[in-house]
């Protein structure tokens, strides 16, 4: 397949769009990369905040948290309610639920504006302040998805905008 589609590229363009696409791979691979640290973290954070908070089934609920965090927004929600219900259970307390919202809060506003923008430097070279612009930006554009695939597409904007700058689609390369 990659042979045939390549055969479709102009000749004198074929090793820099090629190029191009290997950097977008692997960029693309640093977010799958990144996201994975992200969500373990937040698995961490979540079942240690837990533990200290007695709540039954810190390591389900953190595991839960950290998977449910790959999801913008609605994670956060979904990360959310067995936690708050296992507490209910346990407690019967407003307080208590107070107690987790406050815990699942605090994680949360620290992958977003913390974590996963350091993470996604790391792992794809973007600066902090362009991931969270980007999520934002696309998020308004495209909604849900656009929030999902905002990272990648960043990325893949940053590599063709390098090429770009460097002159590798002029006409005579």
């Amino acid at each position: 397949i990659i042979t045939g589609i390549t055969a479709w590229l102009p000749a004198q363009q074929r090793d820099t769009i090629l190029a191009m696409g290997r950097e977008i791979n692997a960029s693309i691979g640093g977010y799958i990369k990144g996201q994975f640290v992200v969500s373990l973290i937040v698995a961490i954070l979540a079942t240690m905040a837990l533990f200290f908070l007695e709540v039954d089934y810190p390591l389900f609920n953190g595991i839960f948290a950290g998977l449910a965090s790959i999801l913008p927004f609605i994670g956060v929600v979904l990360a959310t309610i067995p936690a708050l219900f296992f507490a209910y259970v346990k407690f019967q307390s407003g307080i208590a639920i107070f107690k987790v919202i406050a815990a699942f809060a605090v994680i949360y506003f620290f992958e977003g504006y913390i974590i996963k923008p350091l993470v996604f430097k790391g792992a794809m070279n973007l600066n902090p302040l362009v991931t969270i612009i980007a999520v934002m930006a696309f998020g308004e554009m495209m909604g849900f998805w656009g929030i999902l695939l905002a990272i990648p597409m960043a990325a893949a904007v940053k590599v063709f905008t390098s090429h770009l700058r460097r002159g590798d689609f002029s006409s005579g390369t």
